[in-house]
């Protein structure tokens, strides 16, 4: 983020407060994604992990101004995901601060094989809640009170006149960062 848009950001967010969602749309992961490869810790500077301090100052913003209704939507990761975003990379096991979606694309890289779900599973990164390698979308229910985003499957990409399916959903509360979910979880056949 430059000065402009920071300020920009960070008076959009602030003028809207905690009466309503707060959305930051993106096309990176937001989320800290902890991994240590061949005994190194490794980051993408394709994501936020590779910003540290701009994702940072995001993170004291909302906390500072009581921002407690921030949803993150992601795209761009081939996979659907959904992470509660931590109140900094060192307390990634902290009380979220907000709660991130990542979609999928919708048949980019065609079918997955295998077909993977992952559920509150790797160690290193407890604000992962759930992982899922299929093609499909995300809908969205927005009320007052809560965000429900619910992950559709699209089975096989190279299918015609076929409906995507649900295979879970999570529920944001407002004013209560952090997932809660799934109510639902249907796993890859």
């Amino acid at each position: 983020l430059g000065e402009t848009q920071r300020t920009w950001l960070f008076d959009g967010l602030r003028a809207q407060g905690g009466t309503g969602w707060n959305v930051l749309a993106n096309q990176v992961a937001f989320a800290p994604f902890y991994r240590v490869e061949q005994g190194a810790r490794r980051f993408s500077v394709d994501a936020w992990d590779g910003y540290p301090l701009e994702r940072q100052s995001v993170l004291d913003f909302l906390g500072e101004n009581g921002l407690r209704n921030m949803v993150v939507i992601t795209g761009d990761a081939h996979v659907s995901s959904v992470r509660n975003v931590p109140p900094s990379f060192e307390a990634r096991d902290g009380i979220p601060v907000a709660t991130e979606f990542i979609g999928t694309s919708i048949s980019s890289d065609g079918n997955p094989d295998p077909r993977r779900t992952r559920l509150r599973d790797d160690p290193l990164n407890p604000q992962f809640i759930w992982q899922n390698n299929e093609r499909g979308y995300v809908r969205v229910d927005l009320e007052p009170g809560s965000w429900t985003t619910e992950f559709r499957r699209q089975f096989d990409v190279h299918q015609t006149g076929v409906a995507a399916t649900p295979i879970a959903r999570f529920v944001v509360e407002h004013g209560n960062p952090g997932a809660i979910g799934p109510e639902s979880v249907v796993s890859p056949v």
